[in-house]
């Protein structure tokens, strides 16, 4: 295609080898372009054209019917117009979670259009990808720019021509995770062919992936046998939160930290086998809501009139812990089969019918650091004949990620005898290596029978145990108790003590707790 066309007039004083620049601005498209000079017998004025003019020297004057033209791109006659490749970025994941890979996207162009190799394929153009990690848990500020030792990874993409290109998967524990694209002249392989280097704006929104924090809410319920009208205690430990957690009031893009987290009591069930990892929450029946502040600590709660946990029905319940998540935390909920988190309130209807199979569920101790001591712990229901036991095995420790093996305990516990329903211990052990310790509980009969076995690598069996101690938030300061006039205030049975016989009708002789006003 022709783009310009110039015309130069030469004047015989001139002389032979003169000189006459042409000169044109070039259409805003780059690629290369070549000169071609041609001279026509046709397009000459008419006293060149006449041979035998008057006053007209021969020397000058043009053969009749000469015409010229140069050759097509000849090198030294062909220019380039360098093009500026730049693009627009989007992360593919606004959240993600640790671990998990982060991909950003870019959109590559260039406003003067992508220019073709000699063999007709577009030019490459190599660009590199720089993922940074933001300051403080924060999102970083448009313009911001981020420092070398926040880099968690970086890479060079080639683009063949104008289109979308992707980063390779990083990797991060939780923060936010700003991508920023460059260009740099110098990394190419022809550097004559482009204009400029190019940078990303840094802090974008858009280029930013918001790692959240995993959330972790362990708690144990102090009161496992309830009257009715008495009173449930609960101390919940709240872990995983960033430090300044709660001061963040959003930024027109990200939303502000949610600040509370909601613990609610469930029940009454008349069964505690309707307590499982499916059951719907939306329609369960609920005894009390409570809410703690989004930040990390150690909670208990049920001690003061504001928020007492006081049923007046018999049957099962169950304290659940939920974070509904925000912009820098993940969403949270407490299974509902957490045994360390029910109680139960003597009533008409018992929690298991009379001649009812006895049942075992167990919950180890979740994680505990090497030269830590952890425990097992199980509920029993049902009918137990009297004199039964429960023994308690622990075997591993197995590297993280291998499945559970269970071939040799190196902790058996002592036979815990059984005397009704209730919560029971396996009584403490500790190991010297780190890895997954997995826990296998055994219920005989007075004979010795096998009633029931736990299965190797059951859920709520594992103990992680890390290499270094697993150091909860410090505590927060116990309320005073609220005086109630109850007797039964003080019925905090610890773990691996028996609890009020559900169905035997055996009665066990309590000795009360002091109280506090």
């Amino acid at each position: 295609p022709e783009v310009a066309h110039l015309q130069v007039t030469t004047n015989a004083t001139d002389g032979p080898n003169t000189t006459y620049p042409v000169e044109f601005t070039a259409e805003d498209k780059s690629g290369f372009y070549t000169w071609v000079a041609k001279f026509s017998w046709d397009n000459q004025p008419a006293l060149t054209k006449t041979p035998t003019l008057d006053g007209v020297p021969e020397s000058t004057r043009i053969p009749l019917g000469y015409n010229w033209e140069d050759t097509h791109w000849l090198v030294n006659e062909t220019q380039f117009m360098r093009f500026q490749p730049e693009g627009t970025s989007k992360v593919v994941d606004r959240l993600s979670t640790p671990g998990a890979p982060l991909v950003d996207t870019l959109s590559v162009f260039s406003k003067t259009g992508w220019p073709l190799e000699a063999d007709g394929t577009d030019i490459d153009a190599i660009f590199t990808v720089t993922a940074f990690r933001a300051d403080n848990d924060l999102p970083p500020t448009e313009g911001t720019q981020l420092s070398a030792d926040k880099i968690i990874g970086q890479a060079d993409v080639v683009a063949s021509g104008p289109g979308d290109i992707t980063s390779p998967p990083f990797a991060s524990d939780a923060a936010f995770i700003n991508f920023v694209w460059t260009f740099d002249r110098a990394k190419q392989a022809n550097p004559d062919l482009f204009i400029d280097d190019w940078k990303d704006t840094p802090g974008l929104h858009e280029e930013t992936t918001s790692v959240r924090h995993p959330l972790t809410i362990t708690s144990e319920v102090k009161e496992y046998n309830v009257h009715p009208g008495g009173r449930a205690f609960d101390t919940i430990t709240v872990a995983g939160f960033p430090s300044n957690h709660g001061d963040f009031k959003g930024d027109g893009f990200w939303k502000a930290d949610n600040d509370q987290v909601e613990h609610t009591t469930y029940g009454p069930f008349a069964s505690d086998a309707l307590l499982v990892d499916t059951l719907d929450l939306s329609t369960a029946p609920v005894l009390k809501k409570i809410t703690t502040p989004a930040k990390n600590g150690v909670y208990k709660v049920g001690y003061t009139d504001a928020d007492k946990i006081q049923p007046e029905a018999g049957g099962w319940y169950v304290v659940v812990s939920s974070f509904a998540g925000d912009d820098r935390v993940q969403p949270f909920t407490s299974s509902p089969a957490d045994i360390l988190e029910r109680f139960f309130v003597p009533g008409t209807t018992p929690p298991t019918p009379l001649g009812e199979d006895p049942k075992v569920v167990t919950q180890a101790k979740p994680a505990a650091g090497v030269g830590e001591e952890f425990y097992d712990t199980a509920l029993v229901t049902g009918d137990v004949p009297a004199g039964s036991t429960l023994t308690f095995e622990a075997f591993g420790p197995t590297a993280p990620g291998e499945p559970p093996v269970c071939d040799v305990a190196f902790f058996t516990s002592d036979a815990v005898t059984v005397s009704g329903a209730g919560f029971y211990q396996s009584g403490k052990t500790k190991v010297t290596t780190a890895g997954n310790v997995w826990w296998i509980e055994t219920l005989r009969r007075p004979d010795g029978e096998i009633i029931h076995r736990g299965k190797c690598g059951a859920p709520g069996e594992l103990t992680v145990v890390t290499a270094t101690p697993v150091t909860p938030p410090a505590a927060a300061a116990a309320p005073k108790l609220a005086t109630t006039g109850s007797g039964n205030l003080g019925l905090g049975l610890g773990l691996g003590a028996a609890i009020l016989s559900l169905l035997g009708g055996t009665a066990l002789t309590l000795r009360r707790r002091k109280v506090s006003a």
